[in-house]
């Protein structure tokens, strides 16, 4: 069973690229300028072969998600897709 997380922002998504000597480090005209007021989402999702397992996205109000949310809210979708099938191996982040 693979698993894996993304984390997906809403607005531009290129790349800007600025060339700058290092005296003007901290000069405006070299800085990008950040959103402050982005919007962004965390996705998890899993998968055994050619069978797509649940996915999950997390809500705003749970806040990060830290080993005891990823317990909570994640841990129960893994264990329903291997109690189903004992034969799976879980595969997070390439850490078996």
């Amino acid at each position: 069973l693979w698993t894996d997380e993304t984390c997906v922002e809403d607005g531009r998504h290129s790349r800007e690229w600025v060339t700058r000597s290092t005296s003007q480090e901290h000069n405006a005209d070299c800085v990008g300028e950040k959103s402050k007021n982005r919007v962004e989402w965390m996705f998890w999702g899993c998968f055994a072969g050619p069978e797509k397992g649940p996915c999950l996205f997390r809500e705003k109000e749970w806040g990060s998600i830290n080993s005891q949310k990823y317990c909570e809210k994640i841990i129960p979708l893994i264990d329903g897709m291997v109690s189903m099938r004992p034969w799976l191996s879980v595969m997070q982040d390439n850490a078996h």
